[in-house]
């Protein structure tokens, strides 16, 4: 409906100015739509907030009223100055202190605070990220993580490299002084919060945050890692696409070490009842050969028909250079007295 502004207004004008006046509409309605569309996201979302750049087009759009009505005490005008007087309160920095938003940047809507159990949380676009405590608990799923892949190496001779991708509240790993950690994530604002809601206290000298996209990074840096643990995906509409395919995959791949571990959180089916895990399925396969796919928690019920129920996924996979994929086994090509291991060890 908005579009057929210019071509409606155009009337009004004679034919002899048509062409001048026309030219001039559609120049403003062009600087408009760029500026709506580029200077709001780019500069003002990043410095103001979501929420002020919200109030301010509210503002704007009460004062083009105002500009365009003859009488400017018309019901028009004040209805729409009530509007953007409502717009500014609602999304004023003392609501948002209210709802524990810390930032409401471009990236994230920020919520971080303390829950009557003493746990500590932060919720990014309204999804429960990160948990700690003073017991130092988090999330099962992190917890279940740092058992695989970082309790049997915190104290080993040689610091590993290990890389974070998808930072949250800063808790994977964060007792570890040893090892050396990158933690990457796009919303510069994390850490920060996480270190004075969440932590309670900085990450530590062993650890570095990175506030770069994540393919980004992986394609400024050649450097290899002992682990990578990939934690981006937020779960239900919050899934970047662009982390999801074989490109992103094989890219992670390319910065394991020779014997490097992949440990990955995704937020799916537990057993394959919609096609959004399947395909993730076969895509990590499709990379990643004879990876182990564990669901976490006692969310694995098979005897479950809904497609939305979801759980924690983690995807593992021991890197080789010179992987060895092997062959399918048949009646007439059967070599497994040869394959299997001789010994045996629990």
């Amino acid at each position: 409906l908005l579009g057929q502004t210019v071509p409606l207004v155009s009337n009004f004008f004679s034919k002899e100015r048509l062409s001048k006046i026309t030219g001039k509409m559609l120049f403003f309605s062009t600087v408009g739509s760029f500026l709506g569309a580029v200077f709001a996201t780019l500069a003002l979302m990043p410095t103001i907030g979501v929420h002020h750049t919200t109030s301010l087009n509210f503002v704007l759009l009460a004062f083009l009223v105002i500009l365009l009505s003859k009488k400017k005490t018309s019901p028009t005008v004040i209805i729409c100055t009530l509007i953007a007087f409502a717009a500014m309160y609602m999304n004023s920095d003392d609501i948002m202190a209210k709802y524990k938003i810390r930032k409401n940047n471009e990236h994230h809507t920020i919520v971080a605070g303390t829950l009557k159990s003493g746990d500590r949380v932060l919720y990014l676009n309204r999804n429960n990220s990160s948990k700690y405590n003073d017991m130092r608990e988090k999330h099962p799923y992190i917890e279940f993580a740092e058992s695989v892949v970082i309790h049997p190496i915190m104290y080993s001779e040689k610091p590993k490299d290990i890389l974070v991708i998808g930072a949250g509240g800063f808790t994977f790993g964060h007792e570890d002084k040893n090892n050396a950690y990158t933690y990457v994530d796009i919303d510069k604002d994390l850490l920060a919060i996480s270190e004075k809601h969440i932590l309670k206290e900085p990450i530590g000298e062993n650890k570095k945050f990175v506030a770069k996209p994540a393919r980004g990074f992986l394609s400024s840096t050649d450097q290899k890692y002992d682990v990578i643990y990939l934690d981006a995906y937020l779960g239900g509409i919050s899934i970047p696409e662009h982390l999801i395919t074989i490109e992103f995959f094989e890219q992670v791949k390319a910065h394991l070490k020779e014997n490097g571990i992949l440990m990955t959180n995704f937020i799916q089916s537990p057993h394959f009842n919609n096609v959004f895990s399947r395909n993730i399925d076969n895509t990590m396969r499709a990379v990643f050969p004879h990876v182990t796919r564990t669901v976490i928690g006692d969310a694995y019920n098979l005897w479950s028909e809904s497609e939305t129920l979801m759980a924690n996924v983690a995807y593992i996979y021991r890197h080789e250079e010179n992987y060895d994929e092997g062959n399918i086994y048949t009646d007439n090509v059967n070599t497994v007295f040869f394959d299997k291991p001789k010994k045996l060890s629990p």
